[in-house]
């Protein structure tokens, strides 16, 4: 059993460590969005210098840049941070990408 000051200790360092991984979160989510802004705007300037040749092909090409660089930015990319590719062999992935907690076919997943 932990002795009083050590639980204390304990807690000051976990609330730390939560407070870290709060802050970190929200700053990476403010990111996320401020890019997925600042993309909006490039598709529709570049879209503009592509100059389709109706109102409707240009509001799909908008709308096709806007969604493509919305789900690369919020969902590809979160997703790569998160996981652990150390069991593949391809060397990119194994070599840059293993900071997951678990493999992917790692038991604890289903617990």
């Amino acid at each position: 059993m932990a002795k009083k000051g050590q639980a204390g200790k304990i807690c000051r360092e976990w609330i730390g460590d939560q407070f870290i991984v709060t802050i970190t979160n929200t700053i990476i989510s403010i990111v996320i969005n401020i890019l997925n802004f600042i993309l909006r705007y490039l598709i529709k300037y570049f879209v503009l210098i592509i100059r389709e040749t109706t109102l409707s092909g240009q509001m799909k090409s908008n709308q096709i840049g806007i969604f493509l660089t919305t789900f690369f930015n919020s969902g590809i990319l979160v997703l790569l941070s998160t996981a652990n590719f150390s069991e593949h062999k391809i060397p990119i992935l194994s070599t840059y990408l293993k900071d997951g907690a678990y493999t992917d076919f790692h038991s604890a997943w289903y617990d």
